[in-house]
């Protein structure tokens, strides 16, 4: 299968199998990924082990992410990784500071890339190390050194029986590492020095609630089945669950999931906040799994959005790094500027060349269709309950639907009294920053005439609203304008109101193109897709427990709002990785603020 990538350092001679051997899940800690020599040592010994770990997590620890052109020479000679090349290619993007997930191996291979100064980047690692590479740093910046706290940090996500790999020229650290409880191994192992975590205290992991036991692969069952009930079942099914998805409809993706067709753009703003960082690490792992799933051209396509937005908070930051680049970047017009731009108002112009447009429900079915779930539709789970098995989902005359060890709540709104009514300690007052709101939203969209062509921009353009131009669809390329965003669902508005809403917010957004679409409208009526969708206070998805203690079996997987697109899949893997005690996808301190009893932060809300 080839020969071992070159300098493999540190590994060179280390027995990896002896370490992993059928285990089912094995992590490896790299706290110097530097070139990730180790990192595809590692993988092509993995795929050759016929005995491997079912599962392998890599976790990286870096100052700057290699750059992909040189890591794909490394895998060029090498047989067992040329066939992963495209994969590879095709994410590494975008390494700006903080965590990234990348997929591999049909998701039997994850490597979470954490990029920034080694003290910060220790603190919000959530993971317990089979495994640790203390390899030569020598890369990093200089306030990246190791001292005694890093070192305390670094036992903070190690257990007993961790072992270690200490790189020669690193000896100085040996006295803070017996210090923190790691004992030299007294195996020869020539490149590096061999540690083992064996603290003679005990270790105080009662406010690490994701040291969690990681709960053994039995049933799981989800309910809804929309984007975000439909990541939960393949987040799960492929850790080894049997997952059942439950849904009122008779068909997955019925209420907002089935929306003709959405967006997937970052979020750009000027300090960088939470969401923009939030919605990068969505917008990778969606991205990847389209891929994976659909078919680009008809599905979905990573075409680039253009964003118009006349908020100046809502533009790049002044010192944007140059790996932000892959995610957005300043655009400049073209001269002669295009017909479908004049008049055009944006002061702050922003394109997305990793943003796509995506068909939701196909998306859906894509996902259920690979997590082989069972799908039970046209029933309504009006309850949860206690049995022999676990959870019983019953429906509205007291039957039971099905039943499971877990279960993960993707049903939005109605999620929250479904679990109050589980009587299992949760208390669904304190599962949300406030009220959940219901929002109602309507798209308008019409097949394309003839003519169109030099009236419609190439690509998607975002801001005061939307406009996505050439969707391939039954009757032909197809324009979408939307969606309408609308508070009092109560008092939501006709649809003839609702399509003149979204095409008032066309014309702040591409006058001319709204001009010419009412210059048709007697010859063109407009059709029209309407649901609603569910938001939290803060505009943020409820991702987590919905229990405390340390084995939760409720979870919750919610309140995307108009984001289902970006967040559905991360949030998936989110909570499937705490289910399983696995390193999480996200830095501690986004991880906190996605928690369904998190704090508000925005006051209360009218629902």
């Amino acid at each position: 299968m080839g020969a071992l990538p070159p300098s493999s350092g540190i590994l060179a001679g280390c027995d990896l199998a002896s370490t992993w051997r059928d285990q089912s899940d094995w992590t490896v800690l790299d706290t110097g990924f530097g070139d990730g020599q180790s990192f595809l040592h590692i993988w092509h010994t993995w795929l050759r082990d016929p005995h491997r770990a079912r599962r392998l997590h890599y976790v990286g620890l870096t100052g700057k992410a290699q750059r992909a052109d040189a890591m794909l020479r490394s895998m060029a000679g090498n047989s067992a990784l040329a066939s992963h090349r495209v994969d590879l290619q095709r994410q590494w993007f975008g390494f700006m500071p903080g965590f990234h997930r990348l997929t591999f191996c049909n998701g039997e291979l994850l490597l979470t890339l954490c990029v920034g100064e080694l003290m910060n980047m220790l603190r919000e690692l959530q993971c317990v190390a089979n495994f640790v590479l203390l390899g030569d740093r020598g890369h990093e910046p200089p306030e990246s050194p190791w001292d005694t706290w890093s070192v305390k940090a670094l036992a903070r996500v190690c257990k007993p029986g961790t072992c270690a790999l200490l790189a020669h020229g690193m000896e100085p650290l040996l006295p803070q590492l017996a210090g923190v409880g790691f004992v030299t191994d007294p195996t020869p192992h020539a490149p590096a020095i061999a540690l083992r975590f064996e603290p003679v205290w005990t270790q105080r992991i009662t406010r690490d609630p994701w040291r969690r036991l990681s709960s053994s692969a039995s049933t799981c069952a989800v309910v809804g089945a929309g984007l975000a009930g439909a990541a939960a079942a393949l987040a799960m099914a492929r850790r080894g669950w049997l997952v059942t998805v439950v849904d009122q409809a008779a068909h997955p993706a019925a209420g907002a999931s089935g929306l003709p067709v959405g967006l997937l753009v970052p979020h750009a703003t000027r300090d960088d906040n939470t969401r923009s960082r939030l919605a990068r690490s969505g917008v990778r792992q969606t991205l990847d799994l389209c891929a994976a799933l659909l078919q680009e051209g008809e599905d979905w396509s990573c075409c680039g959005v253009l964003e118009l937005g006349q908020d100046p908070t809502q533009k790049l930051a002044t010192h944007w790094p140059e790996e932000g680049l892959d995610w957005s970047a300043r655009h400049v017009w073209p001269q002669p500027e295009p017909a479908w731009a004049r008049g055009a108002r944006s002061k702050h112009p922003v394109w997305h060349p990793k943003a796509a447009w995506v068909k939701p429900a196909r998306l859906v079915q894509a996902q259920l269709e690979s997590s082989a779930a069972r799908f039970i539709g046209a029933r309504r789970v009006s309850a949860i309950t206690r049995g022999s098995s676990g959870w019983e989902l019953r429906d509205p005359a007291g039957e039971v639907i099905t039943q499971a060890a877990c279960v993960i709540m993707a049903n939005a709104g109605d999620a929250l009294r479904l679990l109050g009514a589980a009587q299992a300690g949760v208390e669904p007052d304190k599962l949300a920053p406030d009220p959940l709101q219901i929002i109602a939203g309507q798209l308008s969209w019409a097949p394309h005439q003839f003519g169109d062509a030099s009236a419609f921009p190439p690509h998607p353009v975002n801001g005061a609203g939307s406009l996505l131009p050439w969707i391939p669809m039954a009757d032909g390329p197809t324009w979408f304008a939307g969606a309408s965003f609308e508070l009092q669902v109560g008092l939501a508005s006709p649809v003839d109101a609702a399509n003149q809403e979204n095409l008032a917010r066309l014309s702040q957004l591409l006058p001319t193109v709204a001009n010419y679409i009412g210059s048709l409208a007697p010859q063109q009526p407009l059709h029209h897709w309407r649901a609603n969708r569910c938001s939290s206070a803060d505009r943020l998805p409820l991702a987590g427990p919905a229990q405390t203690g340390p084995q939760p079996t409720l979870w919750l997987n919610a309140a995307f709002g108009s984001r289902g697109l970006t967040y559905s899949v991360l949030c998936a893997e989110l909570i499937a990785a705490q289910i399983n005690a696995e390193p999480l996808p996200l830095p501690a301190s986004l991880v906190r603020l996605l928690r369904p009893n998190r704090p508000s932060v925005l006051g209360k809300v009218r629902a």
